[in-house]
């Protein structure tokens, strides 16, 4: 368990990402931790310590990759070149819609990754953008935050968090009293820093203290 907590408490460190690092660095480290849990020759399946931790980094992996989905729809998206000016998906649905102009593909499939924790079909994505906070539906999945530019009501920045097995966690985020489980969080675009940062989840206000995770960058 000692071992666990330590694992959470290094990922629970701020990551940035732009386009060119994610796209050279995600992939030997998704198909890597997709091996060490999925994998049928597993060395892992007797620890339950060993398995926590890898199923920590499969989690992390898959949501990098789900960040990438959301700054390619951003470039995509985004009326205006300068970085400062890109927008952001205001829901993750529009990153699994299918596109007629991109011959009906999608930014990433529906599903968007097989959760490790949850039940069903080995391998198939299943895994959900859930409310933010620990709850039943939590392990393994991720909420997306985005912040509302007041002016033109669009997604001028977005934060995934990622949950993992346990509530266990080293922050309380929105300053509740209750650690959420979060594993990693991500952060995009142009947030406006303060105190807190005010966001939304699926139609709730939230205001989530972040700004200290900006120092660990």
């Amino acid at each position: 368990m000692r071992q666990l907590i330590a694992v959470l408490s290094t990922l629970l460190a701020l990551t940035w990402l732009g386009g060119a690092y994610a796209a050279e660095k995600v992939w030997p480290e998704l198909a890597a931790a997709r091996e060490a849990v999925l994998g049928e020759d597993s060395a892992l399946l007797g620890d339950e310590d060993a398995l926590s931790e890898a199923i920590i980094e499969l989690i992390r992996a898959e949501l990098h990759r789900v960040q990438i989905a959301v700054e390619r729809w951003g470039v995509d998206n985004s009326p205006y070149p300068p970085a400062e000016l890109g927008i952001y998906p205001l829901s993750v649905n529009q990153l699994v819609h299918p596109w007629a102009e991109y011959d009906d593909e999608s930014y990433i499939e529906p599903g968007f990754y097989a959760n490790p924790l949850s039940p069903g079909e080995e391998g198939q994505p299943n895994a959900m953008c859930v409310p933010f906070g620990w709850h039943d539906l939590s392990p393994g999945n991720f909420s997306y935050l985005t912040q509302i530019n007041e002016y033109t009501g669009e997604a001028t920045a977005y934060v995934i968090v990622g949950y993992g097995p346990t509530q266990a966690s080293e922050r309380d985020l929105d300053g509740d009293g209750l650690t959420e489980g979060a594993v990693i969080i991500l952060v995009g675009g142009n947030p406006e820093w303060g105190e807190s940062l005010t966001l939304y989840d699926s139609g709730r206000r939230l205001e989530l203290r972040l700004a200290e995770l900006r120092a660990e960058e």
